[in-house]
């Protein structure tokens, strides 16, 4: 089922808000972070649950609120605060091979003293700068953009105070070769849910405009890319500190996903999220009662395929094997689904913009999506043979072993 579960309650980490948290070379690792006083050190985990100290005491200054990449194969921070005023924000770049030697790449970089920014990887493509960093909180709070090809030498390519805006650095992520600037705080000092995409750095589009998102307005939240979607987790409403989910398939329009979790985290800012696997890793933040150090996992796209209907009839199919589960999702507004067997028994209804489905046993499945009378998609899904889940099956008795077809 789908939801989230609890790995361990406290981890051997101090609680923190706002470290370092990355997958690298088959383990993770967490790094910095708040709690009071600021963090310096370093930890790795083969599974997230048991954790090692790797590091006391690193070479960069203590801090929180920086991004962090992975690139050439090396761990990277880019400057960050560490408390205190103005001057207490840093400029410098770091990077490790192993997690425990660090190296200081440059100090000061091109973007200057600052934490809470935005530093995103366009990937290996056709854009002039493969890194952006815009954003963050300096003299007021940024709102121009910088670009660099080595996370070392950066220069600025856009300071036309498009967004008059910060967006806190964990509130982006890529999606289909864009940018994703997703709510955070203003320079009024409110908060917003406004969403700006860009396929370069420099020329932005408002896609969300603000106000309009169905989700509150939030900063700390912790935005991610996960199976080609953009996910919402958690965050500072204002109101209080809030622990739902959303989802989007292009950025404009959202999903609340929580809605059908069996299990939830709980209520946090400031947290950090990672998937790993085709699972959403949660780690830390700030409660009402102070800062954390719990581990949570999310099982919500552990299915076999997706459906997006785009407006266009069509009798593609999908085709697996029993437990089958797919996610389905209009691009052309809410609508009636049926799904029916074999021999159109109508086995499931539902009206939705998006819905999961889990075929159970083996056999040939016809689905539709009316909209206003109108017939916008139809298709065809095969289910095979069961899976095997244990190989070979075992338990204890009586023990029962079902064989499909």
């Amino acid at each position: 089922m789908a939801g989230w579960t609890q790995l361990t309650a406290a981890a051997a980490w101090p609680a923190r808000y706002a470290p370092g948290f990355l997958h690298f070379q088959g383990r993770f690792w967490l790094f910095g972070g708040y709690n009071g006083g600021f963090f310096d050190d370093v930890w790795s985990s083969a599974d997230c649950i048991t954790w090692v100290q790797e590091v006391v005491n690193a070479p960069w200054v203590a801090r929180d609120e920086f991004p962090y990449l992975i690139y050439n194969n090396r761990m990277w921070l880019c400057g960050g605060y560490r408390g205190g005023a103005f001057p207490g924000r840093e400029d410098d770049v770091w990077s490790t091979v192993d997690g425990v030697n660090w190296v200081q790449e440059i100090d000061p970089a091109v973007f200057g003293a600052n934490s809470s920014m935005v530093a995103l990887d366009f990937g290996n493509n056709d854009n002039l700068y493969r890194f952006v960093m815009c954003g963050g909180s300096r003299a007021g709070w940024g709102n121009n953009s910088y670009g660099s090809n080595d996370l070392v030498t950066w220069v600025v390519i856009n300071n036309a105070n498009i967004w008059n805006t910060s967006f806190i650095g964990e509130a982006s992520a890529e999606l289909n070769g864009r940018i994703w600037l997703v709510g955070g705080y203003s320079n009024a000092g409110a908060r917003l849910n406004a969403v700006w995409s860009s396929g370069d750095g420099i020329n932005w589009t408002n896609n969300v405009v603000e106000g309009t998102a169905p989700w509150a307005e939030r900063l700390l939240h912790f935005v991610t890319n996960f199976n080609n979607k953009l996910w919402i987790f958690g965050g500072d409403t204002g109101a209080g500190y809030v622990n739902d989910t959303w989802m989007s398939v292009d950025g404009t329009n959202w999903t609340e996903r929580s809605l059908t979790y069996d299990a939830n985290y709980t209520i946090r800012r400031g947290h950090r999220c990672l998937e790993v696997g085709g699972r959403v890793y949660l780690v830390g933040g700030q409660d009402g009662g102070g800062y954390l150090n719990d581990v949570w996992v999310l099982d919500d796209l552990v299915v076999s395929s997706a459906f997006t209907a785009n407006g266009t009839p069509s009798s593609d199919g999908l085709s697996g094997d029993a437990p089958f589960g797919v996610d389905f999702e209009s691009l052309v507004g809410e609508g009636t689904w049926t799904i029916t067997d074999s021999n159109g028994t109508v086995i499931y209804l539902t009206t939705a913009v998006f819905f999961y489905y889990l075929f159970g046993f083996p056999g040939i499945y016809q689905v539709l999506l009316v909209i206003n009378g109108v017939s916008q998609y139809t298709m065809t899904i095969t289910v095979t043979r069961f899976r095997i889940i244990a190989t070979p099956p075992s338990g204890q008795a009586p023990l029962t072993v079902r064989f499909g077809f």
